[in-house]
């Protein structure tokens, strides 16, 4: 197929106006044709003139600048949102931001928020919410007691949601999550008109009494029946998008039916026209022909070229964002540690497994500073030429919608590595059709066995380095990953075994403890030493070594 790009041509736009139409036009299409509800409409008015009065009334000067008609953006809510949290940085310099994500890795996903402001039909909706939301934030930063009443109230709309840049196509013509979307928003203004009353009592009293409609606001809510609202709607927005996708899957899984039957058939008549053609045309004695070449497997493998580069340089920056320099300093603890070196400088091949022992939240597991001494190390032995170093970030592919992730991505991008490094020397004659099937269905044993058989190429030292690996090590993945583990010993013990020469190291990162220990020997383990509070360790003396 790789040479149908020449022939084919896409006429679909001159002949259905709607295929020249990207996704993301297609949905802002949408949204500018959907009109809010009459509910909406009235409730959005009635709220607007609460606020205005209500800014009107105050004494207070940061809430008088508030410009009720003025435009905000998704953008203000984060920085009011941070500000307020910098007061607590002292407290616990690890404190989660609400409605923030640092790291790359997490861009596929949102906050319910976040994507609540994509659904509602109307940008002066999308500002109010966000101007008030500003202003709640805004005042709570003032006040420890009113920031965590805020913060417990909203805390439901902070929850990440997976797969947010493909909502925007699946569920367009859905008119039941933007239904609930409404809903959301609606709740949301019912739970600030509360909170106004707990930032300026007196003025939020003035601009009730100038409302015509007094029995739709100035309710007062205790903070456990406004957490409740919310996340009662927010529970119902998600209901919305999950049937939603339900209905998507089954449509997808009755055409999918359909066009497997279709390969099927197709696939057993390309099979016997090869056949044919082989019994026909019979090679010469001394001519040989591969079934696949060194560019077509690393097409199957899937792995972009250079993919591991740009993967280190977005890690590097997620684990520098996601904590301080000095907790970044461990990174520097683990590649001046004996036994590491020792790992690293020994003519045997060996596997590693270094359990960070830290407490980290997802953000920071997907990039910690084992993550930066991972990267370091790779670069490093790149530079040198004394070994030819792969590796892959887990990290970077903890998504499930990921093609790179799971133990089947991991063998898949090593392989592409070493490939990549030396193409030629790569002997395809071993590989039939059902090898290549094997490797294109991610089969474990396959993948290991195309491993192996790349280890031929590697004339010296080969560093297999997989960081993060605690998102393999649980969950679905965790058995085949465990496989491929204790395989991989295996490995290493032959190698001793046989005395070839050459080293093959593995080194794996938890950052922080392993569950491997039933797998693997105990030698196999290096445990990390308990950090002071300014990110270094403790000698035995109780003296700082972990500054670089």
């Amino acid at each position: 197929m790789a040479g149908t790009d020449e022939f084919m041509e896409s006429r679909a736009g001159g002949i259905d106006p709607a295929w020249r139409a990207a996704p993301t036009e297609k949905f802002l299409q949408k949204r500018r044709e959907r009109q809010a509800s009459e509910r909406a409409r009235e409730q959005t008015k009635s709220f607007k003139n609460l606020v205005r009065n209500f800014v009107r009334s105050s004494k207070k000067d940061h809430i008088k600048q508030l410009d009720v008609d003025g435009t905000f953006t998704w953008k203000d809510v984060q920085e009011a949102v941070n500000e307020g949290l910098q007061r607590d940085a002292g407290k616990d310099r690890f404190t989660p931001h609400p409605f923030q994500f640092v790291s790359r890795s997490f861009q596929r996903k949102s906050t319910a928020l976040q994507l609540l402001l994509d659904f509602i039909p109307d940008s002066e909706y999308t500002s109010l919410i966000c101007g008030v939301l500003t202003l709640v934030f805004g005042a709570a930063k003032r006040v420890n007691d009113l920031r965590e009443r805020v913060t417990k109230c909203l805390e439901s709309l902070s929850d990440p949601v997976q797969r947010t840049e493909k909502y925007m196509i699946i569920y367009t013509e859905d008119p039941g999550v933007w239904d609930a979307a409404e809903a959301l928003y609606l709740g949301i203004l019912e739970a600030v008109e509360a909170m106004l009353q707990w930032i300026d009592s007196s003025a939020f009293a003035s601009g009730i009494k100038s409302l015509f409609q007094q029995s739709s606001y100035g309710k007062h809510l205790e903070d456990d029946m406004i957490k409740k609202g919310i996340e009662d709607n927010v529970t119902e927005f998600e209901h919305a998008i999950l049937l939603a996708l339900h209905r998507n899957i089954d449509s997808v899984k009755r055409t999918g039916e359909d066009t497997n039957q279709n390969v099927r058939q197709l696939r057993s008549m390309v099979q016997m026209l090869v056949y044919q053609e082989r019994v026909s045309s019979p090679l010469p004695p001394n001519s040989v022909r591969n079934y696949i070449t060194p560019t077509q497997l690393h097409r199957i493998l899937g792995v972009p070229k250079d993919a591991h580069v740009l993967d280190t340089e977005m890690a590097t920056i997620d684990a520098q964002k996601a904590s301080t320099p000095e907790f970044n300093n461990r990174a520097a603890v683990l590649l001046r540690d004996g036994a590491f070196q020792a790992w690293l400088h020994s003519p045997y091949s060996q596997l590693l497994v270094v359990n960070g022992g830290m407490k980290l939240y997802p953000e920071q597991e997907a990039a910690s500073p084992l993550t930066l001494a991972a990267c370091t190390l790779s670069s490093v032995l790149a530079e040198s030429r004394q070994a030819l170093p792969v590796i892959y970030l887990c990290g970077q592919h903890n998504d499930p919608g990921d093609g790179l992730s799971g133990p089947g991505g991991m063998l898949r991008c090593i392989c592409a590595q070493i490939l990549q490094a030396n193409p030629g020397a790569l002997d395809c004659s071993a590989f039939n059709f059902e090898f290549v099937e094997g490797v294109s269905a991610q089969d474990i044993e396959t993948l290991n066995k195309l491993f192996t058989l790349m280890l031929d190429t590697v004339p010296g030292r080969l560093v297999v380095i997989v960081d993060a690996v605690s998102w393999l090590e649980t969950g679905p993945w965790a058995e085949k990953f465990a496989l491929v583990v204790v395989y991989w010993k295996r490995l290493v013990d032959h190698f001793n075994a046989i005395g070839s020469g050459r080293a093959l190291k593995f080194l794996l990162l938890n950052s922080g403890i392993s569950g491997l220990y039933e797998r693997l020997p105990r030698e196999c383990f290096l445990d990390m030493k308990d950090a002071d509070d300014y990110g270094g360790y403790l000698d035995d003396s109780g003296h700082n070594v972990g500054y670089i």
